[in-house]
């Protein structure tokens, strides 16, 4: 059985900049597993996800339901190919850049990676929550399989 269309998953953005260049994708696998922990699973074919290493703070945006535009854009393309720092408004927080107008966002510490052979080369990426914010005026936005 497949499972393919049996789940809602919140969109987000992940980003990091490393030297002078900007990696942004999106991200619809992300949830909270402690108070201050975070777990993404970033696909194999992902520039910014192989970028990712330990140690490495980066952005996760929450995107808001009226930033669907902003979701798609960043996530139709590699970073080699777009320069993604122009596809949304981002800001500089502790070293991480976020997007405003985010439901949530959060800076992370990468602390732990694991990489899985059997699923496309995915990579598990887990994050110690360094700040964050969340605006409790806007909604979530939502990403179903079967849109």
């Amino acid at each position: 059985m497949e499972i393919h269309g049996m789940f809602a998953n919140g969109v987000n953005v992940v980003s990091l900049k490393k030297g002078e260049k900007f990696y942004a994708m999106t991200c619809a696998w992300a949830t909270q597993i402690d108070f201050d922990r975070a777990i993404m699973c970033l696909g194999g074919q992902s520039e910014t996800g192989n970028s990712i290493k330990v140690g490495d703070i980066i952005g996760i945006s929450a995107l808001s339901e009226d930033q669907k535009k902003i979701g798609n854009s960043i996530g139709s393309s590699h970073s080699s190919e777009t320069d993604k720092f122009l596809l949304a408004p981002f800001e500089e927080v502790n070293g991480a850049y976020l997007v405003k107008g985010a439901k949530t966002k959060i800076v992370g510490k990468v602390i732990y990676i694991e990489h899985f052979k059997e699923s496309e080369e995915d990579n598990i990426i887990q994050i110690k929550v360094i700040d964050g914010s969340a605006d409790p005026d806007k909604e979530f936005l939502v990403y179903k399989t079967d849109d």
